[in-house]
């Protein structure tokens, strides 16, 4: 056993991936329309959709029948610009002709992981895309391939395509879609949290509510006061990027991050819909396409292949939510701070939320 040591994109799974930035916020169910912004030009909107026949999608579900994507989110900020980077959010999400979505999260500090017949890379599984970026000569494009087929392997599902975002693409679309409206289901006080925006203190609440409009770029700066910490006198943070990447204070940590990730992701697949699939949809499709760097992905990018995916997720539920933390998906591993995944348990579930359709 070997082991080691050491197309353009598309905006809907772009902003799906606005999670990824590294929980229950889940917003399970149809989409509620009344509730969210509708596109400002309905008749756009219904000629994109006839349009839809005419230009057939791209989109291939594989031999299994289903759509299976797997989401990266890098932790890369110009800050970090040269050391590299982490992908402290990894998420496998598929959809089923019954617009069911089943999605999974593998913990950042997940080690020993198989990504091979024969082979394991026994660091954290959040270093694999800089192993890969070094071993494909800092082609970005073939390590997210090589993530593709290593998660696959290892949870013994085909994966169709793999999407790739980064902290500053996920401000900028969120921001485009004006918010995402997200259920936080409880409070979090995280003292250790930083606004990079702003010189004051480190720290960020967020308070428990059935719907905060969750921003991007354009989110007031989220920090505490003075210290000790008077958590009555901070302000409600309500910036996107530090909701899904906040870990830290009581009843917080990587696994309830994870959880909540899965829970912002449809949160934004809801906004996306809401909005219509006219000129926002458009715009949407026009911002992502305008950066090669912040988001990345292999799906088809076509007019089509975008309204076919719309189409997709349309009315989608997500009824089927798992993080693979231990005890259940994973075992500590004795002197160190890693954990790894109960292999037999793991391909149980995705056997049966990612399997073959009949």
């Amino acid at each position: 056993m070997v082991r080691m040591v050491t197309r353009p994109r598309l905006p809907l799974m772009a902003l799906m991936l606005a999670a990824v930035m590294a929980g229950s916020g889940s917003l399970a169910g149809p989409v509620s329309a009344a509730a969210l912004e509708f596109d400002t030009m309905p008749w756009i909107g219904l000629a994109a959709q006839l349009v839809g026949p005419i230009t057939p999608s791209a989109i291939s579900k594989g031999t299994d029948g289903r759509l299976t994507v797997l989401l990266v989110g890098s932790d890369w900020r110009p800050s970090l610009a040269g050391t590299g980077e982490r992908t402290d959010a990894m998420m496998v999400m598929t959809i089923n002709n019954s617009r069911q979505i089943s999605i999974v999260s593998v913990p950042r500090d997940v080690g020993n992981f198989p990504i091979a017949p024969g082979t394991i890379f026994k660091p954290k599984v959040n270093g694999l895309f800089k192993y890969f970026k070094q071993t494909s000569n800092g082609d970005r494009n073939a390590a997210l391939e090589k993530m593709r087929k290593a998660f696959a392997y290892a949870l013994r599902i085909q994966i169709d395509y793999v999407a790739y975002i980064r902290f500053t693409g996920l401000e900028r679309l969120v921001k485009e879609v004006a918010g995402v409206p997200t259920t936080v289901a409880y409070n979090i006080y995280d003292s250790k949290i930083n606004d990079e925006r702003t010189s004051q203190p480190v720290g960020a609440k967020f308070m428990q509510s059935a719907s905060t409009l969750m921003r991007g770029s354009d989110a007031p700066q989220c920090y505490t006061m003075a210290k000790p910490i008077n958590w009555d006198t901070v302000p409600n943070c309500t910036r996107a990027l530090l909701y899904v990447r906040s870990r830290h204070g009581p009843g917080n940590n990587d696994w309830r991050r994870a959880r909540r990730q899965q829970g912002f992701v449809f949160a934004a697949i809801r906004r996306v819909i809401a909005r219509g699939s006219g000129t926002n949809l458009q715009s949407l499709r026009s911002e992502a396409l305008s950066n090669t760097t912040d988001f990345y992905t292999t799906l088809p990018t076509d007019w089509g292949s975008v309204l076919a995916l719309y189409n997709m997720l349309n009315s989608a539920t997500m009824p089927n939510q798992a993080v693979f933390k231990p005890r259940k998906y994973a075992v500590n591993v004795p002197g160190t701070s890693k954990q790894q995944l109960k292999l037999d348990a793991v391909r149980a579930l995705t056997k049966a939320w990612f399997g073959p359709l009949n």
